[in-house]
C-alpha cells in the first residue's frame, strides 16, 4: 500500500483542487464537466514528474518535487486573490512569481541535498494528499450516485411506480424564460425586429399572447423569485437579506408535493437559483453520454483558468492570443453550444414519462450577442442592437420548433410558460420602461385562457394556471412593475406605469 500511494500521490494532490472546487458547486457542475480539466492535470503532472526523473534520476526526489510544483500550479491563481483580502488589492504578479520561484528554488535544493527532507516531505504530502482526496472524491461520488439513480429511473419511465391515479393525469408543465426578451412593441420600435410571424405562430399552435405584458421586476434574480413566490417580494427584506431559494417557493412546493419530476438546464448564468432539480441536464453530462472533450470552456473550467498559475498568464499576456479576449471567445462558444443542447433537448422531454416541471432558462436574446439570425456563431460578440436583433430573431426561430415538438409529443396536452424575465438592456438599447415590457406567451387549456389578460405580470401567472388546473383559489395581485435590480433598492423601488392599451 506504502508502494501504491507513493506512485500516485502526485495525482491526487493535482486532482485534489478540481474536485474540491466541483463539490463547492456541486448541484451544478456535471462530472463531465471536469473530466477534461482531470485529464489535463493528470497529464501535467506525468509530464513534469518525468521531466524531473531525468533531473534527478530519483523517484522519490523527483515525486515530491512534483507533488510541491503541483500545489503551486494549481493555488497560484488563490495565493493573488487572497493577497488582495491582505493588502487592500492583489499582489503584483511580478512580486508574487519572484516570491514563489524562490521559495520553490529552496524546496528543490533541499530535495536534493537533504535525504530527510525527502522522507518528512514525501509522508507529509501522501498524508494531506490522501485524506483531502478521499474525502472529495467520497462527496463527489455521493452526489452522483443519486444523479445517476434519478437518471436511470427517468430513463426507464419507472420514475412514479406507485403514484396515484390522479397525479399520473397531471400534465407536464414547461417553464420556459428567454432571458431579456422584449414584448413586440419594443423589438419593432427600437431594433427595426417584426416579430408577428413568430407571435402569429404561437397563436395558431394555441398560445394565448398576452400582448401588453410586463415584467415585476428589471433583474433576473427578482424576477425568477417572485415568479416562483407567486407573490411580490417585501420591501423590507433589508440590505443583507437573501433571496429564498427557487425551491423553497410556493410554485416549487406545489408541484413537488403532487409528485412533478423537476428537471432544469446547466446554462451560463451564475448561481442557477437553487432549484435543487431532481434532473439537471447537462450538454457534457457524462451520465447521459453527452462527453463533449472539444468544446468550448464552460463555467467550472473559466473557475479553474482564474484560480491556477494560468491567471498569470492571462493577466500578464506574455503568451500572445492568450488573454482574457480569447478566454471570453471560449467561453462564449460553449454558451453557443449549451443553447443548441438546450433548444434540442426539449424537443425530447415528452418521451420521458410524466409528470414533470421542466425550468429552461435559455440566455438568449441577452448578451453575449454571438448568434447570427440564422443561427450561426458570431466569433467576434456584435455589441450594438444588430446584435441583440439577430439573438431575438435566432431564439424565436428555434424556440419555435422545440415548442411545436412539445406539443406535438406530449401525451396529454402541456402547461407551456414562454416569457422574458424582462425587457433589454436600459440605456443605448432601451428606456427604463422598455426594460419591463417583456415576451408572455401561454399554452394551457381554454378555461385557463379566458382568465389571461394582455396586461399580466409573472406575479399572477401561476396564479391564475393553479386555479383552473388545480381547483385552488388564489386572489389575483394587482400588476405593478418595480424598477429595482437588487434587494436594497426594493424599498425605494420606482413604479413603471404599464401605458399600452389592447384588447384581451
Amino acid at each position: 500500500m506504502k508502494k501504491l500511494l507513493y506512485a500516485i500521490y502526485p495525482f491526487l494532490i493535482a486532482c485534489y483542487p478540481v474536485l474540491a472546487l466541483r463539490n463547492y458547486n456541486i448541484i451544478y457542475v456535471d462530472f463531465a464537466s471536469i473530466f477534461r480539466t482531470l485529464l489535463v492535470v493528470i497529464t501535467i503532472t506525468i509530464t513534469i514528474w518525468l521531466v524531473l526523473y531525468i533531473l534527478f534520476r530519483d523517484w522519490a526526489k523527483s515525486g515530491v518535487v512534483t507533488g510541491w510544483t503541483m500545489i503551486m500550479i494549481m493555488s497560484y491563481g488563490h495565493i493573488h486573490t487572497q493577497s488582495a483580502a491582505l493588502f487592500g488589492e492583489p499582489i503584483r504578479h511580478t512580486y508574487l512569481i519572484v516570491f514563489l520561484a524562490a521559495l520553490y528554488f529552496v524546496f528543490v535544493w533541499l530535495t536534493k541535498r537533504s535525504a530527510a527532507f525527502v522522507d518528512t516531505s514525501r509522508n507529509f504530502l501522501v498524508i494531506t494528499s490522501v485524506v483531502l482526496f478521499v474525502m472529495n472524491l467520497g462527496q463527489s461520488l455521493y452526489y452522483d450516485y443519486g444523479t445517476y439513480q434519478a437518471s436511470k429511473l427517468l430513463s426507464s419511465q419507472d420514475q412514479h411506480v406507485g403514484q396515484s391515479e390522479s397525479s399520473s393525469q397531471l400534465p407536464d408543465v414547461y417553464l420556459i424564460i428567454l432571458d431579456a426578451h422584449g414584448r413586440q412593441d419594443v423589438l419593432k420600435n427600437n431594433f427595426g425586429y417584426d416579430n408577428s410571424a413568430f407571435l402569429q405562430t404561437l397563436q395558431n399552435l394555441g398560445f394565448y399572447v398576452a400582448s401588453c405584458s410586463q415584467s415585476n421586476y428589471a433583474s433576473t434574480n427578482l424576477s425568477l423569485s417572485s415568479l416562483f413566490s407567486m407573490n411580490y417580494l417585501p420591501k423590507d427584506l433589508g440590505i443583507t437579506a437573501k433571496l429564498p431559494p427557487l425551491k423553497e417557493t410556493i410554485l416549487s412546493k406545489t408541484l413537488v408535493s403532487l409528485g412533478y419530476t423537476v428537471i432544469a438546464f446547466e446554462n451560463r448564468a451564475s448561481g442557477h437559483f437553487d432549484l435543487k432539480e431532481d434532473i439537471h441536464l447537462s450538454r457534457n453530462q457524462f451520465g447521459l453520454g453527452k462527453l463533449n472533450l472539444s468544446g468550448g470552456i464552460n463555467e467550472f473550467e473559466e473557475v479553474m483558468f482564474h484560480t491556477s498559475i494560468i491567471n498569470f498568464f492571462l493577466d500578464t499576456r506574455i503568451i500572445p492570443g492568450f488573454n482574457e479576449d480569447s478566454l471570453i471567445q471560449l467561453q462564449n462558444y460553449e454558451h453557443y453550444q449549451q443553447t443548441k443542447f438546450i433548444l434540442s433537448k426539449l424537443a425530447d422531454l415528452p418521451k420521458m414519462r410524466g409528470p414533470k416541471f421542466v425550468f429552461a432558462h435559455i440566455m438568449v436574446p441577452h448578451d453575449p450577442y454571438i448568434f447570427t439570425a440564422d443561427g450561426k456563431f458570431k466569433r467576434l460578440e456584435d455589441k450594438s442592437k444588430d446584435g441583440y436583433r439577430d439573438n431575438a430573431e435566432y431564439i424565436d426561430q428555434g424556440i419555435l420548433t422545440s415548442i411545436k415538438a412539445i406539443v406535438a409529443e406530449s401525451e396529454r396536452p402541456p402547461i407551456i410558460v414562454l416569457m422574458g424575465d424582462h425587457g433589454p438592456p436600459p440605456g443605448k438599447f432601451a428606456t427604463r420602461e422598455d426594460r419591463m415590457k417583456n415576451l408572455d406567451a401561454y399554452f394551457v387549456n381554454s378555461e385557463t385562457a379566458a382568465d389571461l389578460y394582455a396586461s399580466i405580470t409573472p406575479v399572477n401567472s401561476f396564479r391564475i394556471i393553479f386555479n383552473h388546473y388545480l381547483g385552488e383559489s388564489n386572489p389575483l395581485r394587482d400588476d405593478v412593475s418595480y424598477y429595482a435590480y437588487k434587494i436594497k433598492q426594493l424599498s425605494k423601488a420606482d413604479v413603471m406605469e404599464n401605458t399600452c392599451t389592447a384588447t384581451k
